[in-house]
Order: structure tokens, then C-alpha cells, then sequence
């Protein structure tokens, strides 16, 4: 979506709040598109969610509790999608979910994060409570196997991201040049990164490539991918340093 036409959205969904008294909410976006909420608002209204901690498509909710008197639950409904013999089934990807689900003529943004259990068979999907019934009504075969779609509270304890731990030489533990050496560019490639607007450090954009992370930041590079930072173990003989991160694969 086209960022100004995105800005000035957000701008007026911030505006119905305060004036109507009421929660604004939007579809689901990506890391990069929620991030710009925060270019529009001092953040007192605006509060971001995927439906669990571990989701990177989120909605943005305006609005001040404080201020209107009660709060208001994001509308994202949770769909289990499952084969019907595990045993016989095809594994079966992001891709293959997605695809089924868009089949149905629904729209990107009703749609969160797709996570899929360690057997390929089952994934639990995060979509607009609106289109909930209509997903489990209509999704009976992904691919070419069967399956069945239900309406779950929470995704099962351990479903998470997989992550894989790499530890990095570097010259200096700036981001940029973490990200160069992460995603095997050069410094120059990497800083554009930063004025492009394509690196967010825990869901903000990020412009400021000779920032030095904290351990724990989540940095996500569009095009590129996501990763965790551990912090620095040492420096090495010639005077670099080691720092450890969890990529996100």
C-alpha cells in the first residue's frame, strides 16, 4: 500500500477516534506498514496486536482507554485448519495455506500470520473476526489433502518460529554492520537499507544505521528477514568483535 495514502489513513482513523469516541481499527499489516503509526501519532492511541506475541502481522487499534472509559478486544479470531489423516498427509506450506485462503476472494489484510506445527499438517491461523465463519465454512481441502477448520482460543504452547543461532565477526556492533555481514552485503548496500526505510528495530522503523542494538532488539530487514540479538562475547585478536543473533528461518 502506498505509504502517504497509508499515513493519511492512519491519520483519520486516529481522528474518528477522538472525536467519535470510539475504537478504529486496521486490517492487518505488515511489520514495515504498522510501523508507520507511530510517524502519524505520539502513541498514546494507538496500540498494535497480531493475536499472540509471536505474530508479525498485526492490527492497529486507535483509541485511549483512559479516555473513552473502556476497552475493546482486537476482532482476530483464530482458526485451526488440521488434516483429517496426519498420517497420509502431504506436507504442507505457508505458501499452501495462503493460497487456499486467498482462493476464497477475501482480502491480504484479513489475514494475519499463518503458523504451521512441526508435522507440516496443521496451522493455526490469525484472521479478521469477520470473515471467521465464512474461513471455516469454505476451507475443506489445502492442496490435495483434506482437512477440517475449527475455531480455537490460543495457539498451542511451543508453537513458535524456528531461529537459528549464528554468531558474527564484525568490525564494529553497529546495525549496519551486523545486517551486511548477516545477509552477506556491503556496508554501503546496507546503509540504503536505512533510507529506504526497510529496517524496523522492534516494530519502529529505523533510520539510524550506526545504532548500537540492546540485547533482545528484533530486527527485521524487508526483503532480507528477521532476526534477534544476543549481544557481544568477545572481541577477537585483530581487534573485531564476536555478537550472536537468532535468525529467523
Amino acid at each position: 500500500m502506498d505509504e502517504h495514502f497509508l499515513k493519511k489513513r492512519f491519520e483519520d482513523l486516529e481522528r474518528q477516534a477522538i472525536s467519535g469516541g470510539v475504537y478504529r481499527f486496521t486490517g492487518f499489516l505488515s511489520p514495515g506498514d504498522a510501523a508507520l503509526c507511530f510517524d502519524v501519532s505520539n502513541g498514546k492511541y494507538i496500540k498494535t496486536w497480531g493475536g499472540a506475541k509471536e505474530c508479525e502481522r498485526v492490527m492497529v487499534r486507535f483509541g485511549d482507554a483512559d479516555e473513552l472509559g473502556y476497552e475493546c478486544d482486537f476482532p482476530i479470531a483464530i482458526i485451526r485448519i488440521r488434516a483429517l489423516n496426519s498420517k497420509y498427509a502431504e506436507p504442507l506450506t505457508h505458501r499452501d495455506f495462503l493460497g487456499s485462503l486467498m482462493s476464497l476472494g477475501i482480502e491480504r489484510d484479513t489475514i494475519g500470520d499463518i503458523m504451521i506445527d512441526k508435522h507440516k499438517s496443521t496451522a493455526y491461523v490469525f484472521v479478521n473476526e469477520r470473515i471467521a465463519g465464512f474461513v471455516t465454512e469454505n476451507i475443506d481441502r489445502i492442496k490435495n489433502t483434506t482437512v477440517m477448520c475449527e475455531r480455537v482460543k490460543e495457539i498451542p504452547e511451543g508453537l513458535e518460529p524456528e531461529l537459528k543461532e549464528l554468531r558474527l565477526i564484525v568490525a564494529t556492533p553497529r546495525i549496519d554492520a551486523i545486517i551486511a555481514r548477516l545477509y552477506n552485503l556491503s556496508r554501503s548496500a546496507s546503509r540504503v537499507l536505512f533510507t529506504s526505510g526497510m529496517v524496523l528495530v522492534n516494530g519502529k522503523n529505523c533510520g539510524n544505521e550506526s545504532l548500537v542494538l540492546s540485547v533482545g532488539d528484533v530486527v527485521a530487514v524487508r526483503g532480507h528477514g528477521k532476526f534477534v540479538y544476543d549481544g557481544e562475547s568477545k572481541k577477537t585478536a585483530k581487534g573485531n568483535v564476536s555478537v550472536t543473533v537468532r535468525k529467523y528461518v
